[in-house]
């Protein structure tokens, strides 16, 4: 979607060398405002389908497996193998986060989390489990310094916005795959342990 179709492009470009693909959805007119590895030609096809033939017109060494799958539960991840870091761009369904984690923890692989809105974006936490981090740690004290006001916004808000802005997924797409990067050369990023907005 529109982070990580700009993630894989920065990705692919910066020299990552593989690139495990997962969506279940298909492009859309309204995705092309913002994705912008997909054209008028691609509506209708599997979005993995379509990012693999864009970075293997703009970077042929690396490799890329499109896996066209809808991820309701950790197992939904199993037969991936063990990433070095899985970025997570989704927004559905909503535990997707927590899913995801469940996933990372299980095989040792680093998890980071990006994601926007409107005006807005956020990207974090890394966590690497092989580090003793943990999401449910890091958002128990994430939400016990929301304001009322914030933890009312959060809870009364959880469905995901129907579109987002090209901008904006555009520098939060780019800020997350410099942050995975870092990580896979060694740094410990910004978003380490944080969720940077």
């Amino acid at each position: 979607g529109g982070i990580g179709s700009i993630a894989a492009q920065h990705l692919a470009a910066a020299g990552v060398g593989n690139l495990v693909l997962i969506d279940h959805d298909v492009v859309q007119p309204h995705n092309l405002n913002r994705q912008f590895a997909f054209g008028p030609a691609d509506v209708g096809r599997p979005k993995v389908d379509a990012l693999a033939a864009t970075l293997a017109q703009s970077a042929a060494e690396v490799r890329t497996t499109p896996v066209r799958r809808e991820v309701r539960h950790a197992e939904d991840l199993a037969g991936l193998g063990r990433p070095d870091i899985v970025l997570l761009g989704a927004d559905q369904p909503a535990d997707i986060d927590r899913i995801t984690w469940e996933f990372c923890a299980s095989v040792g692989a680093t998890y980071l989390r990006a994601a926007v809105g409107h005006e807005r974006g956020y990207l974090g936490p890394l966590l690497d489990p092989t580090k003793g981090h943990c999401h449910r740690c890091f958002d128990a004290a994430r939400r016990a310094r929301l304001t009322d006001f914030e933890r009312t916004v959060e809870t009364a808000f959880t469905e995901p916005t129907s579109w987002s802005f090209g901008p904006t997924n555009t520098v939060v797409a780019a800020w997350a795959a410099h942050e995975v990067v870092q990580h896979l050369c060694g740094s410990a990023p910004p978003s380490t342990g944080v969720r940077l907005v």
